[in-house]
């Protein structure tokens, strides 16, 4: 089971341990943080590898489950509603917060030349990262996988997902003997998978350490002047975000904040950590089951989708960046560019590929159009990797609280308050053999100590 006390300890240990080796001039300490770093990576790997199968099983049994076509056309709509209604808020912050705070900026000449030249060293990556990004044309094309099989091998979320949704529908036109025999490996599966989960999370205090203490040694104390400025503002405001989708989700999904501040922690440790919100899916999967016993639909369906489609953090990361990359090239930034950025974010948020910073690249055409020279997304994504700890989290809070807001919409109910026995106590009838087998396994409820 989770010992969240042990996991975020083993967080702030690794990050102060991190920054003191940072300081000190010690090939010896180095090296240490050479053999530990790899554990970390050890247990990102052991979580990713039960995301496919654990995707694909969830998808096709939350799909199976619903009755016909007109209810996963309603679920579906519901969550894209509730998608870019977060999306909105994202966007919204992004127009009034990010000016406000970037207007006590005031750039040094010094730092701005300096890296501006620095940002000719990384132009030439940035060209490279531009390259691999798709046209949307072939984008919409690769969302229909030739091969499943390969799509998985290579990771291709997005049209493993199309195919999984599609085929859970086609189950729904079976008979039921067809269906049974169909769905029941389904299910085996995705219980098997959480009880992989129950596993890997019994090291997550391991994991978290190893993994800050790699990224603490690296960055230490050297973010200072513009940029330090730009990491706090984009850390802070990502921070801000979450705390405002976590009261949305408080009210539309009528849910006690305790509760999903339980529930969403171990998977916005792992995604701090990792830098990954698909990492921190089978957390989500199994705190979704088993702790607030979410409705098929919403666990099996919903959820999967909104990690591999939806980023809220877009918009408002965008505006940061754009706002940002203007001061630092002295070029005027008005509220009408603002929500040219802030627009296209919400449009393209959809249409992120999974590769690193990908997002970034993303947003270098919009820089163009804007009169914002490119080589500022080259600068950026070298410092990213503190402020994209923070938008990993923000993403999971947005998909995990859209998940529990649908249920509660789309007919779930209100999320159950934990057994009397407790959150390790074994769920209701209802959440079915999923939980129960995650309870088996090792359960992301854990204990509160």
């Amino acid at each position: 089971m989770l010992n969240r006390r042990l996991a975020l300890l083993g967080l702030f240990a690794g990050f102060a341990g991190g920054i003191l080796i940072s300081l000190q001039d010690a090939p010896a300490l180095d090296a240490v943080v050479g053999w530990i770093t790899p554990v970390g990576t050890l247990w990102i790997n052991a979580l990713r590898m039960v995301v496919i199968p654990l995707v694909v099983s969830l998808l096709v049994v939350g799909v199976a489950s619903l009755a016909d076509l007109a209810a996963v056309r309603r679920i579906g709509s519901t969550a894209l509603g509730v998608w870019i209604g977060l999306l909105l808020v994202s966007g919204g912050l992004g127009l009034t917060l990010i000016p406000l705070l970037f207007s006590w900026l005031t750039i040094d000449p010094v730092a701005t030349t300096v890296l501006r030249e620095s940002a000719a060293t990384l132009a030439s990556s940035t060209a490279q990262g531009l390259e691999r990004m798709p046209t949307f044309s072939a984008w919409l094309v690769d969302l229909v996988p030739v091969n499943p099989i390969g799509a998985a091998a290579d990771g291709a979320m997005l049209p493993l997902v199309v195919f999984s949704v599609v085929f859970g529908l086609a189950i729904t036109r079976l008979s039921p003997g067809h269906q049974a025999a169909l769905l029941t490996p389904f299910r085996a599966a995705a219980e098997a998978m959480l009880v992989i989960v129950g596993w890997v999370l019994y090291f997550t205090p391991a994991g978290v350490f190893a993994l800050a203490l790699g990224v603490a040694s690296q960055v230490g104390l050297t973010a200072v002047g513009a940029v330090g400025y730009y990491l706090v503002v984009t850390s802070v405001s990502m921070v801000l975000l979450m705390v405002v989708i976590f009261a949305v989700t408080v009210v539309a999904g009528r849910i006690s904040p305790a509760n999903l501040a339980r529930a969403l922690l171990p998977a916005l440790v792992i995604g701090f950590t990792s830098r990954s919100s698909l990492a921190s899916l089978p957390a989500q999967a199994e705190a979704a089951t088993h702790q607030l016993r979410l409705p098929t639909h919403a666990a099996g369906f919903v959820l999967p989708l909104a990690v591999a489609t939806f980023k809220p953090h877009g918009p408002l990361n965008w505006s940061t960046l754009a706002i940002f990359s203007a001061l630092l090239y002295g070029i005027p930034m008005g509220p009408a560019e603002i929500l040219t950025v802030v627009i296209s974010a919400i449009l393209l948020s959809f249409a992120v590929p999974g590769i690193p910073s990908a997002g970034m690249l993303l947003i270098a055409p919009v820089f163009v159009g804007i009169g914002i020279p490119v080589e500022a997304v080259g600068i950026l994504i070298a410092v990213d990797a503190i402020p994209d700890m923070f938008k990993t989290v923000a993403n999971i809070t947005g998909q995990f609280s859209s998940t529990v807001i649908v249920a509660r919409l789309t007919g779930g109910g209100r999320p159950e308050e934990p057994p009397p026995g407790g959150p390790d106590a074994p769920p209701a009838e209802e959440a079915g053999a999923m939980a129960e087998a995650a309870s088996r396994g090792g359960s992301l409820a854990g204990s509160p100590g």
